[in-house]
């Protein structure tokens, strides 16, 4: 699995799958939707982690009224690829 949002969308999407089929015994749906609030909680986490950096590269767009631009703790600078 990669560590981006695409790949976070189709999991869930597969996700969404395997919870609709109707060939699930109780037992089987059972674990499927445990897995799917699994699922729901950790993609809230990486979501929220998303809109800071989108929120921490805004901020590094805007600039102080002195003309300097703003800098970023080291925890929210993008790593160097």
């Amino acid at each position: 699995m990669s560590n981006n949002l695409t790949d976070l969308n189709n999991h869930l999407f597969e996700q969404l799958k395997r919870v609709s089929d109707d060939k699930l015994s109780a037992d089987d749906l059972a674990h499927e939707v445990e897995r799917s609030q699994v699922m729901v909680s950790i993609s809230g986490q990486v979501l929220k982690g998303a809109s800071l950096s989108l929120e921490a590269a805004k901020l590094v767009q805007s600039v102080r009224e002195d003309g300097v631009a703003l800098q970023l703790p080291p925890v929210l600078e993008r790593p160097k690829e």
